[in-house]
């Protein structure tokens, strides 16, 4: 996925999964696929030396901030459940 032309940022191909936990009380995130660095050779090489623990941190980030959201809106529809009855 090319972000809107901006070519500053990696192009990335992959999926976001929700699973169950083993246990079933909780939901798992994960997000898999691969990026291609911008910048040829020279991305590459930025790559191999920052450029990847930027990007692990940036999922990391971004995983963390929608499981949060997913959880505040369960939260917020369970309690909906309870005062409307």
């Amino acid at each position: 996925m090319d972000p809107a032309g901006r070519r500053a940022y990696p192009d990335f191909d992959g999926e976001l999964t929700v699973r169950a936990a083993d246990d079933y009380t909780t939901a798992i995130l994960e997000l898999r696929g691969q990026y291609r660095p911008p910048g040829g050779p020279a991305g590459a090489a930025f790559d191999l030396v920052a450029g990847s623990r930027i990007a692990a941190a940036t999922a990391q980030q971004l995983l963390k901030e929608v499981g949060q959201e997913l959880e505040t809106r369960y939260r917020r529809d369970e309690e909906e459940k309870h005062t409307s009855v």
